[in-house]
Parts: C-alpha cells; sequence; structure tokens
C-alpha cells in the first residue's frame, strides 16, 4: 500500500494540534493525559498519538468519528474545524450528516450554553446509538415568568389534561416494584394515552419514574412525559466524573425542563408549576398528582400540589409517603403532616391490589373538567 502524503498527515497533524490544545485547556487537564484519551479509546500507543500530532502519521479512518466527537465535545471545536477535518480525509459527501450527529446530539454541552444564554433553542439529549438511540429535546428554565415560552418551544401544549406522578427513587422494594410496574401496564399508561394526559415527573432513571418511562416505551404511547430536574443533579454520560450524588435521565422521556437548583428537593416548586402551566391556561383542565412510594421530597411535592389546590391520589400498598397519605385518610396515620392533608379533603387513596379502584378514581377526577375523549 502507498505512503499517505505527507501533506495530508500534517494537515490532519495541524488539525489534532488545534483540537488537543482545545481540549486542554477547556478540561484544565495536561496534554499527556489529553493523549491518553486516545490512548484508552482507540486501543493506540502515546507515541502513536503523539506521531499524529507532529503530522508524521494520521489516524485510521475508523478512528475519525471518536476524534471528532472529543473535539467538539471537550474542545468545543466549530463546525469549520469538523469540515476541514472530513476533507483531509476526503469524506465531503459525509459532512452534512456527521455535523449534524456531532453537534445536535453528541454536543449537548456547547448547545446548552447557548440556550441557558438565550432561552430559546433546545438542545437535543441522546440515549443509545445508531438506529436503536433516541433523542429527546430539553430546555433549560431559568425563571418561572418563562416557562410559558419554554414549554412552548418544547412543542408542550396548553390546555391539556396533567398527571404529575410523584414517587420514590430508590425506595420500592423489589414486589412492589414488580406490582407498580404491573399497575402501570394494565392502567395508567393506557389511561394516559386514552386521554392524552401529559405526564410530569422528576426525570431520573430510577424507581417510580424509571417504571412510568419503561412503561410508557412498552405501549408505544405518544402522551407526552416530560422530566423536569435540577440542573445540578443530573449525571450527563459524557462527564469525566460519575457522582453517586447525581442520577442520569430516564430514556423513555418525551421531553426535559432543566431548572435551577442542585439539590434533589429543588424540582419539586417547579413541577408544581409547570402543571399548573400546562392545565391551567385559557381552558382550564384537570390536573392531578399520583402519590407511589415516597420520602421526604415526596412530602415536599404533596405540600406544593395542595398548594396549587392539586388533587392528590395516594397508591396504597406502595409504602413509605404514599401509605402515611392513605392512612391519614382513614384516621390511622401517624405522620402529623399527613394526618392535616387528609383532613384537608383534597386526597385520595386507591389500593395497588385493586386496578379498578385506581381507573375509576383517575377517570372520575378527568371527567369533572374534561369531555371523555
Amino acid at each position: 500500500m502507498p505512503a499517505e502524503p505527507t501533506r495530508t498527515n500534517q494537515t490532519v497533524g495541524e488539525l489534532l494540534r488545534q483540537s488537543f490544545e482545545a481540549i486542554k485547556a477547556h478540561q484544565q487537564e495536561s496534554m499527556q493525559r489529553v493523549r491518553m484519551r486516545y490512548v484508552q479509546q482507540l486501543g493506540v500507543t502515546e507515541s502513536t498519538v503523539r506521531a499524529w500530532q507532529q503530522g508524521n502519521s494520521r489516524p485510521k479512518l475508523d478512528h475519525v468519528e471518536t476524534i471528532a466527537a472529543d473535539a467538539i465535545r471537550l474542545g468545543r471545536m466549530d463546525e469549520r474545524w469538523l469540515k476541514s477535518f472530513l476533507h483531509a480525509y476526503g469524506l465531503d459527501r459525509a459532512t452534512n450528516a456527521l455535523c449534524e450527529r456531532l453537534f445536535d446530539v453528541l454536543e449537548h454541552q456547547t448547545v446548552v450554553q447557548k440556550s441557558a444564554a438565550s432561552g430559546k433553542r433546545p438542545f437535543m439529549v441522546r440515549f443509545g446509538s445508531g438506529e436503536q438511540g433516541r433523542s429527546v429535546p430539553a430546555l433549560f428554565a431559568n425563571a418561572k415568568s418563562e416557562l410559558r415560552e419554554a414549554l412552548g418551544i418544547l412543542g408542550l401544549k396548553p390546555n391539556r389534561p396533567v398527571l404529575v406522578l410523584i414517587g420514590g427513587a430508590d425506595g420500592l422494594s423489589d414486589e412492589r416494584g414488580r406490582r407498580v410496574r404491573r399497575l402501570f401496564n394494565q392502567v395508567l399508561v393506557p389511561l394516559c394515552q386514552k386521554w392524552q394526559i401529559t405526564v410530569i415527573d422528576g426525570a431520573t432513571d430510577s424507581g417510580v419514574i424509571q417504571l412510568m418511562g419503561q412503561a410508557r416505551a412498552k405501549h408505544k404511547a405518544t402522551f407526552p412525559l416530560v422530566g423536569v430536574a435540577a440542573k445540578g443533579t443530573i449525571q450527563w454520560a459524557d462527564d469525566e466524573i460519575q457522582l453517586a450524588s447525581k442520577a442520569k435521565l430516564e430514556p423513555n422521556h418525551s421531553h426535559f425542563l432543566l431548572v435551577p437548583g442542585t439539590e434533589w428537593s429543588d424540582e419539586c416548586k417547579w413541577i408544581s408549576s409547570i402543571a399548573s402551566t400546562i392545565a391551567e391556561d385559557a381552558d382550564p383542565q384537570p390536573s392531578l398528582t399520583l402519590v407511589v412510594n415516597g420520602g421526604a421530597t415526596t412530602w415536599q411535592d404533596i405540600v406544593f400540589s395542595f398548594t396549587a389546590g392539586r388533587p392528590v391520589i395516594a397508591l396504597e400498598g406502595t409504602g413509605r409517603a404514599a401509605d402515611g397519605l392513605a392512612a391519614a385518610l382513614q384516621n390511622s396515620g401517624v405522620n402529623a403532616l399527613a394526618q392535616a392533608f387528609g383532613k384537608l379533603g383534597f386526597a385520595h387513596a386507591a389500593h395497588i391490589s385493586k386496578p379498578n379502584q385506581l381507573t375509576e378514581l383517575l377517570t372520575g377526577l378527568l371527567r369533572a373538567k374534561t369531555p371523555d375523549p
């Protein structure tokens, strides 16, 4: 095989030097650490990466996308750099498709910065890869005054019935989790699909929220499933350090709205406000809250729901907050906060072992303001 043209190697080397320096600056790390990224990702030696930088050789064709993705994602290289890099490999025909994939999916950080600054442009969160992967639109909202506009940008329609789903991220036992999964598949998701209810939850890939996302995907449902999370609590797939204190987004949601905050309860007031914004526009629609299991943060969600005048349904038999509220409705609870809510008369309970009970309760509350679909 003939040797690759030296001039091409030098062009690629210059482009790599630019991207390596950019990664070094943006990630605040040494050049050796930058080179070691590619040693680990591509299975080459550090001397090989040095040779690329010096223009003595160049990466193989099947390494191009990985190197380009890191240059954009970590070094904030622009489209002009990417086109020059692809041109050096004779990949001009692939430029448009690769630009779209890398800038709209892999490089969510750059787009996040733009949307945070302008509040006008959603960014795409990518889950999986290839044909099986999917991208979900997301947006930052920095003030409650921006909510109506942010929801419109995401394509979320007002005057829709809303269900706020709150509950445990990790407090469900295996048996309770199986029962909740069954109820979501048999009752909740079909009902949300029938009424085209906008469901709002805490966005993360665990517990009750994960079960809802999976049930929606299983049914290939089309109702909006909107995840709301404090931006400081989210673990992005491309974060350098994976922290146990953060959580990944659940991949089967239709939209994400990220709000200010670094603590797990910071999203509570936003979830309530978003639900009210969607349901209580010019033609108010029903807005309900379903409590499944849940801990201390769930009680905060319940407070915000009651404050907004939103009926709350406790799914009894799922444990913790849900059972506490259900017990208060029967005057047998020991939780003082739950007893106070129960006395307000704005709470209801349905037992997880009685699917028809939940169906009748949800349908009755929906029909209070909405004609049958």
